[in-house]
């Protein structure tokens, strides 16, 4: 298995058009490791218009496990610091609010087992809901988790499962753990494997998602490149259905890594239709990672690239973040490439006329320095069009919360 660049940090320590948002990136908070936390890998949860947003640190916090935190009205507040024990260690996924602002994620590692824990957290009355077991239960989930309108909770875990793939689980409001895809069922794992990626939810309560490897023999060790999958509850059992499965070749993408799936209408001219957006963190002509568009049809799916990333020229390079659409375009960042190598935050419009080609504007580069560097999440938009994000490292040394304006 090639490694997974996310899981390794926290195990260790085309043309661009000219840029719309240059020179307005304002660092909110730059992390200390201190008691504030360190190196923050999602914030994209936004409450109150805006005027708050949460996120979670991978290290730092009073035992240096990680944190949960709030930014507002110009300051950053932590809400929780992780054990290092029986509540989790290392959030490697953002949180989600449900309607009375109690917020839910998963820790990557700890828990009695060292394998993960799914929490929720009300004020500051944190509760672990579950601890994976490191066996056919799943462990190290890589990502957050989602809410449906019932309050159960879905989500994936990177590793374990019967087969050894990953799964694919739901926690009920009562946190009964149910296991409802076990990735890797299927000979020379066709069926995907090693989900890092979340899930997200149409409005039937269908889940897509992603995996890092399997679908067909290629890309490293021919293991595969990774798949877009869809889970359907039919008589009271899930079953899976694979939507693509990536090549790596002739400019296809491969190893769709932590982004999860965005769900909006398709910009195929006056043929729009409910289409399914995302990127992949390799691939493309030049290698360097591509943004997709899949439609859904009865005689077959058809995934279009819709921009395909090239450094050398000053893009962007391995997107690994969640898109954010509206209004005929998607926002997203890339962790590398930009003018001094550290990453984008990039945006594509999508075409007006049938037979346009989408159009990629780079909105920012990050120097590495005091403004951030290596962003591994997406940005969150608040009404005023304003975009809110961390990055993984810069400002102290740590990572910052930063925003755009428009």
């Amino acid at each position: 298995m090639q490694a997974n660049k996310r899981l390794l940090l926290l195990a260790t320590i085309l043309a661009v058009i000219v840029p719309a948002y240059a020179g307005s990136e304002a660092v909110l908070h730059a992390f200390s490791n201190g008691n504030d936390g360190g190196n923050p890998l999602d914030a994209g949860t936004l409450l109150k218009k805006g005027a708050e947003f949460y996120g979670t640190a991978v290290f730092g916090g009073k035992n240096g496990c990680g944190t949960i935190f709030k930014f507002s009205a110009s300051n950053l507040k932590t809400l929780h610091a992780f054990d290092c024990s029986g509540e989790g260690a290392n959030p490697s996924g953002g949180v989600v609010a449900d309607g009375s602002g109690v917020l839910y994620g998963t820790t990557t590692y700890g828990g009695p087992d060292g394998c993960g824990t799914v929490f929720k957290l009300s004020g500051y009355k944190f509760t672990t809901l579950y601890s994976f077991g490191c066996g056919a239960d799943g462990a190290s989930p890589a990502a957050g988790v989602i809410l449906d309108k019932n309050k159960n909770l879905y989500g994936t875990a990177a590793l374990g499962g019967a087969k050894g793939g990953g799964v694919a689980y739901m926690i009920s409001p009562t946190r009964e753990y149910t296991v409802i895809y076990d990735f890797c069922s299927r000979a020379a794992c066709s069926d995907g494997q090693y989900p890092y990626s979340g899930l997200t939810m149409d409005t039937e309560g269908n889940l897509y998602g992603t995996t890092y490897e399997g679908g067909v023999k290629g890309c490293y060790q021919k293991v595969g490149c990774g798949t877009v999958f869809e889970l359907s509850l039919l008589n009271g059992k899930w079953s899976e259905t694979i939507l693509y499965r990536f090549t790596g070749q002739n400019g296809d993408g491969s190893y769709p890594e932590s982004a999860g799936l965005t769900i909006q209408d398709g910009m195929t001219g006056k043929n729009a239709k409910e289409a399914i957006f995302g990127v992949t963190s390799e691939g493309g002509a030049a290698g360097d990672g591509i943004v997709f568009e899949l439609v859904k049809a009865k005689k077959g799916n058809t995934l279009t690239i819709i921009h395909s990333f090239d450094v050398s020229a000053g893009d962007g390079g391995s997107p690994m973040g969640t898109l954010i659409g509206g209004k005929g375009a998607l926002i997203g960042t890339t962790q590398a490439g930009g003018q001094d190598g550290y990453g984008t935050v990039f945006e594509l419009t999508g075409p007006r006329t049938e037979g346009e080609s989408w159009a990629e504007t780079v909105l920012y580069s990050f120097t590495g320095g005091g403004d951030g560097g290596y962003p591994e999440s997406g940005v969150a938009r608040d009404s005023a069009g304003n975009l809110y994000g961390v990055t993984f490292s810069g400002g102290r040394g740590y990572g910052v919360a930063y925003s755009l304006l428009p």
